[in-house]
């Protein structure tokens, strides 16, 4: 009897056992059909896809570059752009589908480029040995000529092929805005001032353009000069984070400020002639507009 009893016994817990690991299999494996992954190739007739697919009526981004870049630059219907890996020029179209080298030396450390309004010429600002180079160069003869290193910051003229420059002798005490023909030649001084680390602009034939230092923690402010020489005007005074942006023909000013302490920029446009300027209702600085 006592035989029966254990046999019975040890029956239930085997079954106990079976039943046990049969739904601890059924609630682990693996399943026996499993979704196959996709695999996708691009063609060369792909390779302009949108990078974010977009509704009808909706602009499309496409990637133009898979390096990083500095300074691109539309030139007709395409982009220009140096490669910060080897320092070349490239030109790529608008989608991507073509990319040509227009350049073929290195620029180390490049630092940024400055176009000039036809994208004929280029000056480059690099670091080289420990020193800031600003070189000229001009695609259609295909020179590089090496500009004077006490010229500071330098842009183009919109409407004719010169620059603005502000150059600071420290030994000799000069520090003035001048204006030359791209390579430096045919110099003129404009003004002499005291101010250092300032913007220039020439957005019109006869407009020169001066903005102060941008900061958060003082006043900026921006003043014109005539480039034919004259006294500087006022036009922006006593803000804080003043950034300015001119219109490619120069009857618009886009400019930004902030609080003290450079927080909460807002954007306004003025129009040349106008008093007022407009509050665009927009949080963010001109430099990030185009």
């Amino acid at each position: 009897m006592l035989n029966k009893r254990l046999i019975i016994l040890v029956s239930v817990i085997i079954g106990i056992l079976v039943i046990t690991s049969l739904a601890l299999w059924f609630l682990f494996k693996s399943p026996t059909t499993q979704i196959e992954k996709t695999q996708t190739t691009t063609s060369d007739d792909e390779t302009s896809t949108p990078i974010t697919q977009t509704e009808e009526g909706e602009l499309a981004v496409f990637k133009l570059s898979d390096v990083a870049v500095s300074s691109p630059a539309i030139s007709g219907n395409n982009v220009l752009y140096y490669s910060k890996e080897t320092g070349n020029v490239l030109s790529a179209d608008l989608q991507g589908k073509s990319t040509k080298s227009v350049t073929n030396f290195r620029i180390p450390d490049i630092i940024t480029n400055i176009w000039s309004p036809d994208k004929a010429k280029v000056i480059n600002i690099y670091k080289e040995n420990d020193s800031i180079k600003k070189v000229l160069y001009d695609f259609s003869s295909n020179k590089a000529i090496p500009l004077d290193s006490r010229i500071k910051f330098i842009n183009f003229s919109t409407s004719q092929n010169r620059i603005v420059y502000q150059f600071i002798d420290g030994q000799l005490g000069i520090n003035k805005i001048s204006i030359s023909d791209p390579d430096g030649l045919n110099w003129k001084t404009l003004q002499n001032i005291r101010m250092e680390n300032v913007r220039l602009f020439w957005p019109k034939q006869d407009l020169i353009a001066i903005l102060t230092a941008p900061s958060g923690l003082v006043k900026g402010s921006l003043l014109t000069t005539n480039a034919n020489g004259g006294s500087l005007v006022r036009v922006l005074g006593d803000l804080f984070g003043l950034t300015v942006q001119y219109s490619s023909d120069g009857n618009f000013l886009l400019y930004s400020m902030t609080d003290q302490g450079g927080h909460s920029p807002s954007l306004h446009l003025l129009k040349d002639g106008d008093a007022n300027p407009q509050n665009l209702q927009i949080n963010t600085i001109s430099d990030k507009c185009a």
